[in-house]
Protein backbone atom coordinates (compact mmCIF):
# COMPACT_ATOMS: atom_id res chain seq x y z
CA UNK A 1 0.00 0.00 0.00
CA UNK A 2 2.94 2.37 -0.24
CA UNK A 3 2.96 2.90 -4.05
CA UNK A 4 -0.55 5.14 -3.64
CA UNK A 5 1.57 7.88 -1.75
CA UNK A 6 4.48 7.99 -3.87
CA UNK A 7 2.43 8.38 -6.65
CA UNK A 8 0.52 10.80 -5.26
CA UNK A 9 4.00 12.69 -4.11
CA UNK A 10 5.28 12.24 -7.77
CA UNK A 11 2.35 13.72 -8.95
CA UNK A 12 2.59 16.97 -6.45
CA UNK A 13 6.14 17.41 -7.33
CA UNK A 14 5.39 17.58 -11.20
CA UNK A 15 2.62 20.18 -10.64
CA UNK A 16 4.73 21.91 -8.73
CA UNK A 17 7.72 21.79 -11.62
CA UNK A 18 4.92 22.62 -14.12
CA UNK A 19 3.45 25.61 -12.37
CA UNK A 20 7.33 26.82 -11.72
CA UNK A 21 7.90 26.90 -15.16
CA UNK A 22 4.91 28.61 -16.20
CA UNK A 23 5.41 31.04 -13.83
CA UNK A 24 9.13 31.81 -14.97
CA UNK A 25 8.22 32.21 -18.57
CA UNK A 26 5.14 34.46 -17.90
CA UNK A 27 7.24 36.93 -15.99
CA UNK A 28 6.10 38.54 -12.57
CA UNK A 29 3.74 41.35 -13.92
CA UNK A 30 2.28 38.89 -16.81
CA UNK A 31 -0.79 36.67 -15.78
CA UNK A 32 -0.91 34.82 -19.27
CA UNK A 33 -0.12 31.07 -18.96
CA UNK A 34 3.19 30.15 -20.27
CA UNK A 35 4.00 28.94 -24.17
CA UNK A 36 6.47 26.28 -22.79
CA UNK A 37 3.71 24.23 -21.32
CA UNK A 38 0.83 23.31 -23.19
CA UNK A 39 -2.41 20.82 -22.23
CA UNK A 40 -2.92 18.14 -24.56
CA UNK A 41 -6.03 19.11 -26.23
CA UNK A 42 -4.27 20.00 -28.89
CA UNK A 43 -2.28 17.05 -29.87
CA UNK A 44 -3.91 13.97 -31.85
CA UNK A 45 -5.33 10.85 -30.21
CA UNK A 46 -3.06 8.27 -29.04
CA UNK A 47 -2.03 5.64 -30.78
CA UNK A 48 0.19 2.44 -30.31
CA UNK A 49 3.23 4.31 -31.78
CA UNK A 50 4.13 8.11 -31.25
CA UNK A 51 7.15 9.78 -32.45
CA UNK A 52 7.65 12.63 -29.72
CA UNK A 53 9.46 15.87 -31.60
CA UNK A 54 12.95 17.55 -30.72
CA UNK A 55 12.93 19.93 -28.27
CA UNK A 56 9.87 18.47 -26.62
CA UNK A 57 8.64 16.26 -23.45
CA UNK A 58 5.59 14.48 -22.93
CA UNK A 59 4.19 13.70 -19.57
CA UNK A 60 1.77 10.73 -19.33
CA UNK A 61 -0.71 9.08 -17.41
CA UNK A 62 -2.05 5.66 -17.25
CA UNK A 63 -5.66 5.79 -15.94
CA UNK A 64 -5.17 8.98 -14.89
CA UNK A 65 -2.52 8.90 -12.99
CA UNK A 66 1.42 10.34 -13.55
CA UNK A 67 3.32 6.99 -15.15
CA UNK A 68 6.38 8.45 -17.13
CA UNK A 69 7.91 11.47 -18.97
CA UNK A 70 8.46 11.05 -23.00
CA UNK A 71 11.66 12.17 -23.86
CA UNK A 72 12.17 12.93 -28.11
CA UNK A 73 12.35 9.80 -30.12
CA UNK A 74 9.78 6.99 -30.78
CA UNK A 75 7.19 5.98 -27.95
CA UNK A 76 4.84 3.35 -27.29
CA UNK A 77 1.43 3.84 -25.65
CA UNK A 78 -1.57 1.42 -25.03
CA UNK A 79 -4.44 3.62 -26.41
CA UNK A 80 -7.17 3.47 -23.64
CA UNK A 81 -4.68 3.37 -20.98
CA UNK A 82 -2.33 6.23 -21.83
CA UNK A 83 -2.92 9.69 -22.03
CA UNK A 84 -0.53 12.68 -23.06
CA UNK A 85 -1.32 14.92 -20.48
CA UNK A 86 1.52 17.58 -20.79
CA UNK A 87 3.87 18.56 -23.33
CA UNK A 88 6.62 20.89 -22.72
CA UNK A 89 8.74 22.55 -25.32
CA UNK A 90 12.23 22.89 -24.81
CA UNK A 91 13.02 25.85 -27.05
Amino acid sequence: MLARPIVRMQRAVLARQVQRLSMSASGPGNSRSSPLVRRAKNLPANTVVKFVPQQEAWVVERMGRFSRILEPGLAILLPFLDRIAYTHDYA
